[in-house]
């Protein structure tokens, strides 16, 4: 099934390139930003925070799995 609604495209689009880029350019785009959506008081920014998370994680996994410890205390900076 294929969807052209604006959320569904974007979606897909930050994944290919997350992947495309690769996983350090990433990491060093997204990593500040994820970061502070985390840590807002927004709930909106914090979802936003963690579907980016979960977004770039396919094409970050083996970096993910280096600093699970990082990951993991990222993921948990939530209210």
């Amino acid at each position: 099934m294929v969807s052209n609604d604006p959320v569904s495209t974007a979606m897909s689009s930050i994944t290919r390139l997350a992947s495309d880029l690769g996983e350090k350019a990433t990491f060093s785009a997204t990593q500040e930003l994820i970061g502070e959506c985390i840590a807002s008081d927004q709930w909106v920014r914090r979802q936003a925070g963690y579907t980016l998370l979960g977004l770039i994680a396919p094409a970050c996994k083996e970096g993910l799995k280096k600093n699970m410890t990082d990951a993991m205390m990222t993921a948990s900076r939530g209210i």
